[in-house]
C-alpha cells in the first residue's frame, strides 16, 4: 500500500534488522511495538538516543494501549490496530506537514 502511494518502503522482519537499515536515513518510520527480540519501545530508545537518527519522526501502530508513555517520548503519532488501511496515508500526510514544510 505505501509503494502504491508512492513511497520507497522499507520492511524489517525485526527490530534489530530495522536499526540496521537505518542507513542511509529514512525520512519515516512505522514502529510496531510488539516486535520479536527487541521491543518497539527499546528500538525508539535506540533511534532518539543517536545524535544521527533523533530525528527521524517515528509513527507508532500497536496493538496494545500506549500505557508506558514516558517510554514511547520521541514520537509523532500514533495509530492503535487495527485501523483501516485508508488511515495510514491519511496519517502519513499529517506526519509529512508535521515534519516537513509544504514547500518540500
Amino acid at each position: 500500500m505505501l509503494r502504491d502511494e508512492g513511497h520507497d518502503a522499507i520492511l524489517a522482519a525485526d527490530g534489530i534488522e530495522g536499526l540496521q537499515l537505518m542507513d542511509p536515513k529514512p525520512d519515516l518510520v512505522i514502529l510496531d511495538l510488539s516486535l520479536p527480540g527487541m521491543d518497539g519501545y527499546d528500538i525508539l530508545r535506540a533511534i532518539k538516543a543517536d545524535p544521527t537518527t533523533a530525528e527521524i519522526p517515528v509513527l507508532i501502530v500497536s496493538v496494545s494501549r500506549f500505557d508506558r508513555p514516558a517510554e514511547v517520548a520521541g514520537f509523532v503519532a500514533a495509530l492503535r490496530k487495527p485501523f483501516d488501511l485508508p488511515l495510514l496515508p491519511a496519517m502519513l500526510s499529517l506526519v509529512g506537514s508535521w515534519r516537513w514544510p509544504a514547500s518540500r
